[in-house]
């Protein structure tokens, strides 16, 4: 059957499901499969843990308490009605610590601090002054007020007034801010990391299907190479593509695709010179120290001798060049796999017994 243009497709498809199959039923292969979104789950439950410190309210100051709920940042503050309940999250660690204030808003001094085993003196000074400062921003007027008349320092309300409102305006205008707009193509760098790791899973892939095709003609078996590599690239996509939906990224398919077709390319290529899977499996900590020297910690920023080799992975590509070069480089490289298979034939013969 002729679909698409393409001779045999319907045989060609169910060639790849048996190679799928294949991949599957490989100790090495199926382990892998199963530990990147593994790892995603670890990696997820990491940030989460680390996105910030839970600090709990409880009290009579409704004013401060509200104001406090609507902060943004590194601390998130959460409202109890039970002092106690708050305190035994404290203990079993959901909180850092808790703020426990007085009924009478005048009783400012008798504010608790109810604080966990972990909670280090950083963690305090920040926490204290986040609440703190909301109180400033309520009582400041008049605990300065009060000092005033109390020393008797001969200011009457509306001069003290006046004073404290024009000491406002000389810190707010003393204080200056710059806005700058954030270029996308630097926000995209903080999931280089991210990026870097998807090209050394993907080029991993392909090694992975070259080593089924080393195994193929080690046991004189006809072998379909573009079979083997696709069907790994295949599962290991899914493999990403999950990984990326468990931590909440988007994934550019597109990119993804154009290194595929990059990866497959080259694997075909290397497949002509491996003919022991053992290889091909001692080749993947190769590219992946290659990726980690050139992609993650960028060493040719320090030796700039070393810049050309960058051009020479397909991994740096995927992560840091534009969809052009990409595509350039992938098309150039599935190109160069086509001619390979089309040379030593493609689906010559398919024991599907295996």
């Amino acid at each position: 059957m002729k679909i698409f243009g393409i001779k045999n497709f319907d045989l060609k498809i169910f060639s790849l499901f048996i190679y799928i199959k294949r991949c599957l039923k490989h100790f090495g292969i199926a382990a892998l499969l199963i530990s990147i979104p593994a790892m995603a789950f670890v990696f997820r439950g990491f940030t989460e843990k680390s996105t910030g410190a839970a600090v709990g309210l409880c009290g009579g100051e409704t004013q401060l308490i509200q104001n406090l709920l609507k902060k943004d940042g590194y601390i998130h503050f959460i409202e109890y009605t039970d002092s106690a309940e708050m305190q035994n999250d404290v203990e079993t660690q959901k909180l850092e610590c808790g703020f426990i204030f007085p009924d009478e808003a005048g009783k400012l001094t008798e504010i608790k601090t109810i604080c966990g085993v972990g909670y280090t003196s950083v963690l305090a000074d920040v926490t204290q002054e986040a609440v703190f400062s909301e109180l400033l921003k309520i009582y400041g007027r008049d605990i300065a007020f009060e000092f005033t008349q109390k020393n008797e320092l001969g200011i009457n309300s509306e001069k003290f007034t006046e004073t404290y409102n024009n000491y406002l305006a000389d810190i707010k205008n003393a204080i200056s801010f710059e806005e700058t707009d954030i270029d996308p193509d630097k926000t995209a760098e903080d999931d280089s990391l991210l990026h870097c790791l998807t090209a050394v899973v993907v080029v991993c892939a392909g090694l992975a299907g070259v080593s089924l095709l080393a195994r193929d003609r080690k046991k004189g078996i006809y072998y379909d190479a573009s079979g083997n590599i696709a069907a790994a690239l295949l599962l290991f996509d899914i493999a990403v593509y999950i990984s990326f939906v468990i931590l909440g990224k988007d994934l550019d398919i597109i990119r993804l695709l154009l290194l595929n077709a990059g990866v497959w390319g080259l694997c075909s290529l290397v497949s002509r010179f491996i003919r022991d899977e053992r290889v091909a499996w001692m080749l993947m900590p190769v590219c992946i120290g290659f990726a980690a020297v050139f992609d993650m910690f960028k060493v040719s920023g320090f030796v700039p001798a070393l810049k050309p080799v960058e051009f020479l992975l397909i991994s740096h590509y995927y992560v840091y060049a534009g969809i052009v070069p990409l595509a350039v480089v992938s098309i150039a490289l599935a190109a160069a796999g086509v001619c390979v298979n089309k040379k030593i034939g493609i689906c010559k013969f398919i024991d599907f017994s295996l």
